[in-house]
């Protein structure tokens, strides 16, 4: 295992300017394959993904979007019966801070050890224990600051490539959906992957992902102050507990005809939650990338938290 400090500034940054028909996610999912194409004179921009949502929507008439829209509104209001508290709100009325990250990079052993243990343990679902163990780490740093929440809500991009089962957390991550976690779920690895596992199918029975893309687009046309509202008035206050993302394995060939040593994903950590994971991997091996705003969390308490976090998502 290594653990590194991340620098803030990317040896190579892309602009993409914002397009009516593009939100955030197709933005940064366009400029990540033009980044891939760039090392690859005979890569193909998948373009065509990155409609998904809208050519989803398209089949469906006004009314069934609304019915939607409604349906992922009561759902979000559902979740937020029982309250959640973030890095963010634990800190109190202080400035969010620079935005910091470390990152660790498992060896190949680790990365085999982990890929092979993901079938028993979750039935192929990497997902779910990436979450179990990030949440776990959360909770010991709210317990440091003499909180237990009850729940944590963890929003995980979701794909709405048109794949089956596990395959359904991964590819253009063009929406997101919050998973919940219990206190008893943070106790035992086994009770948590069967919670997120019934979370999933319920998203995917009720229709809950084309409901928030329903949602999305009418937020569009609804005024900031409303948006702003109901972003955050369900979870009193807060947007999440913290952020998980799991975009997979990156393939790179040469970039600008040199070779490719090592690849990984910073996004941008908002200052509210204020925490985010990111996991990733290149090159056999996989990469756990640790986003948080000093002012809430210090370099230090992240870097104590790092073994712990590794020590939950191994075998």
């Amino acid at each position: 295992m290594l653990v590194d400090a991340v620098a803030s500034a990317p040896p190579v940054e892309i602009g993409v300017p914002m397009a009516p028909p593009l939100g955030a996610f197709e933005v940064a999912a366009f400029a990540a394959s033009v980044l891939l194409a760039l090392g690859d004179e005979n890569a193909a921009l998948p373009d065509k993904r990155y409609l998904t949502g809208d050519r989803l929507l398209a089949k469906m008439d006004k009314q069934k979007q609304r019915e939607l829209t409604q349906a992922y509104v009561g759902h979000v209001f559902e979740l937020g019966q029982r309250p959640i508290m973030s890095l963010q709100r634990a800190a109190g009325p202080r400035s969010p801070g620079a935005q910091r990250a470390m990152r660790v990079k498992l060896s190949e052993d680790e990365t085999r050890a982990f890929y092979g243990s993901v079938r028993k343990r979750a039935k192929l679902a990497d997902t779910s224990l990436m979450l179990w163990a990030a949440a776990r780490m959360v909770d010991r740093m709210m317990q440091l600051r003499g909180f237990s929440p009850t729940r944590q809500l963890i929003p995980v991009p979701l794909s709405l490539d048109p794949k089956k089962g596990s395959k359904r957390m991964f590819g253009n991550h063009l929406a997101m959906m919050m998973m919940a976690l219990d206190r008893d779920d943070l106790r035992d690895e086994a009770t948590a992957v069967a919670h997120l596992a019934a979370q999933r199918r319920d998203i995917v029975r009720h229709k809950l992902d084309a409901g928030m893309l329903a949602a999305i687009r009418a937020s569009r046309y609804a005024p900031r102050f409303v948006v702003d509202y109901l972003s955050k008035r369900p979870f009193g206050g807060e947007r999440s507990s913290f952020v998980l993302s799991n975009p997979g394995g990156i393939e790179m060939s040469p970039l600008f005809e040199q070779p490719v040593r090592d690849v990984y994903a910073v996004p941008a950590v908002l200052p509210a939650p204020g925490f985010q994971v990111t996991v990733d991997g290149f090159a056999g091996q996989l990469s756990l990338l640790i986003m948080f705003r000093e002012g809430y969390v210090g370099v230090d308490e992240v870097a104590r938290a790092v073994p712990h976090f590794v020590e939950d998502l191994l075998p």
